[in-house]
């Protein structure tokens, strides 16, 4: 039975010399340079504080109500806010309410309605950035009042 597949089984095919050879691109090697790795850049960058850590995991924190909605709001869909001393402009209910900084106005869902929120009051707001309708509001992970 082996004489007969060896005897049958087409020839073993000589690597041209032309052809490249493959290379890994999953990061087995360690240099640290884009130019250096065939498969670009390093998957496990060294990070030296928790501040660096969060900026490559999470991307830029959203700090200013502005920029929620600077340039195109889909590309802060999902990204961390923030955001520090803002006006609530108006309350709709003890988990939905507006607020304002400078020309800048954004719905905010609360977590809960632990959090008392009245108009004119300054608050400080810890959540993401996410679509509502045809437009972006802020999911709260964290209100509170500023100091």
């Amino acid at each position: 039975m082996i004489l007969a597949y060896w005897g049958t089984s087409p020839p073993a095919r000589d690597r041209d010399a032309s052809e490249p050879a493959a290379q890994g691109t999953s990061g087995t090697e360690r240099e640290r340079s884009r130019e250096k790795t065939p498969g670009g850049h390093d998957p496990n960058p060294a990070i030296s504080s928790p501040t660096d850590e969060v900026e490559y995991r999470a991307g830029h924190v959203i700090t200013n109500l502005g920029d929620v909605f600077d340039n195109d709001s889909r590309d802060a869909i999902g990204r961390r806010v923030e955001i520090r001393g803002v006006i609530i402009e108006r309350v709709e209910s003890p988990t939905l309410f507006w607020v304002r900084d400078d020309n800048a106005r954004a719905a905010v869902v609360a977590p809960t309605g632990d959090v008392p929120v009245h108009s004119g009051d300054s608050m400080n707001i810890v959540g993401t950035v996410e679509r509502s309708g045809e437009s972006v509001r802020i999911r709260a992970s964290r209100i509170a009042a500023a100091k």
